[in-house]
């Protein structure tokens, strides 16, 4: 079934907005993201706004400079986009604590977003930070 064309300009939006991302993140944020937009799920330490997303960022970056995204499924209701999404780089500066391995990682990750004219205005999401570990062989410690 083809998709309503009405809920197709915001999934373009969102496809956009990851090409950008992984061309120049803090571009993409200037770009894409409204000026009042809340993150409802922010990186630890993070503040859950726009200045908080560009910090994150530009972690990414720094973790994985040749890092970039796939998106893998798009849906779409009413202002709200959810994106099934794989990131994949090159581990060469520090992740979730630690220092790099130069080893070749892929976390996989779930984001919704709300579309407000144009921009993005919120996001929740959830990332596999269990299995990026798994992945650079840190120990993690079974659930109780």
């Amino acid at each position: 079934m083809a998709p309503s064309a009405s809920l197709q300009p915001n999934k373009d939006l969102i496809q956009r907005y990851f090409r950008r991302l992984d061309e120049d993140a803090v571009a993409a944020i200037g770009e894409f993201i409204a000026e009042d937009f809340v993150d409802h799920t922010p990186a630890l330490g993070l503040a859950p706004n726009r200045e908080g997303l560009k910090d994150s960022a530009r972690r990414f970056q720094a973790a994985t400079p040749d890092g970039f995204h796939r998106i893998e499924m798009l849906l779409a209701e009413d202002d709200l986009v959810v994106a099934l999404v794989r990131g994949y780089g090159t581990h060469l500066g520090e992740v979730l604590d630690l220092a790099a391995t130069g080893k070749l990682i892929t976390t996989a990750g779930m984001v919704i977003f709300r579309v407000c004219e144009g921009k993005i205005s919120e996001r929740w999401s959830v990332v596999d930070n269990y299995g990026l570990l798994r992945e650079l062989a840190r120990p993690v410690a079974p659930v109780p």
